[in-house]
């Protein structure tokens, strides 16, 4: 099975394979129409780094891709949030292949809502899964190769996990309340 359809068969609210050779849209392939603009001139020479599955995604300081959620798996608009008080289905993943090329030494986005505080980020060699308050942290070995992330919340844990491997993980005490993801 490739690796499109081993994503699209767990239904992902989004999918980007960063794929486009022209144009500002960024497609979404999961039939939810959550399409992302870019912004500069993405370099051809490091995208699409691998078909992969994001708020933003950092190319360089100037370049970079954003993304608004807003329509369900349906592809209707939505005013629900992930990991609310008042749902106990709040399971979500973010997935990115990142090469770790950014000059900034700023918390900056990978795959990430800065104003709420969720998701993927990197800062001075270090990968941060951010969910509000909470957060792993884990210092990459080599910066000189990409590398597949991927940040798991459940209502009971979260985990980061570097190249398939589980890097570190923690376990929560209660549904954290205030993520948002819109």
């Amino acid at each position: 099975m490739s690796y499109t359809l081993k994503i699209l068969k767990d239904h992902p609210l989004s999918f980007w394979k960063l794929d486009e050779t022209f144009g500002d849209t960024a497609i979404d392939y999961s039939g939810c129409g959550n399409n992302g603009v870019y912004t500069g001139i993405c370099p051809n020479d490091i995208l699409p780094i691998t078909t992969g599955t994001a708020q933003s995604f950092k190319v360089t300081d100037t370049e970079y891709i954003t993304y608004n959620i807003i329509n369900d798996y349906t592809g209707s608009v939505y005013d629900d949030h992930f990991g609310t008080k008042y749902s106990s289905d709040a399971d979500f993943t973010i997935e990115a292949w990142f090469y770790p090329k950014i000059i900034s030494t700023n918390l900056t986005p990978i795959v990430a809502d800065m104003t709420n505080s969720v998701g993927l980020f990197y800062q001075n060699g270090n990968i941060t899964f951010k969910l509000d308050s909470e957060e792993l942290s884990y210092t990459l070995p080599d910066l000189d190769r990409a590398f597949h992330i991927v940040g798991v919340y459940s209502i009971d844990s979260v985990q980061l996990y570097i190249n398939g491997y589980l890097a570190i993980n923690k376990s929560l005490s209660s549904v954290i309340s205030n993520l948002l993801f819109v």
